[in-house]
């Protein structure tokens, strides 16, 4: 029940004027600004697709897995692949 619970949450922050759900994450996470898709291109990943899961981001590997204590821990996993896919696209 996390990503029901944390759209909710997002949504209300939206509500609130505190975002947009237009926003790019490196707005709110500046690590992930150096992403890459597969080509080379730069994307722009906006909460909206990381709400709609169509944002191309990579999943942490088992090994990444097993040092994260802290969600904030799992951002050096993601900020370092290149994107599955052009965010949106799918």
């Amino acid at each position: 029940m996390s990503k029901p619970i944390t759209a909710i949450t997002v949504l209300m922050l939206m509500e609130d004027g505190e975002l947009s759900l237009d926003d790019p994450i490196a707005k709110y996470l500046p690590e992930l600004a150096g992403l890459k898709t597969a080509d080379g291109k730069t994307p722009r990943i906006t909460t909206r697709h990381l709400l709609t899961h169509t944002s191309g981001l990579g999943e942490a590997t088992d090994e990444e897995s097993k040092t994260v204590r802290t969600l904030s821990d799992l951002i050096p996993a993601f900020a370092s692949k290149p994107l599955a896919f052009e965010a949106g696209s799918k």
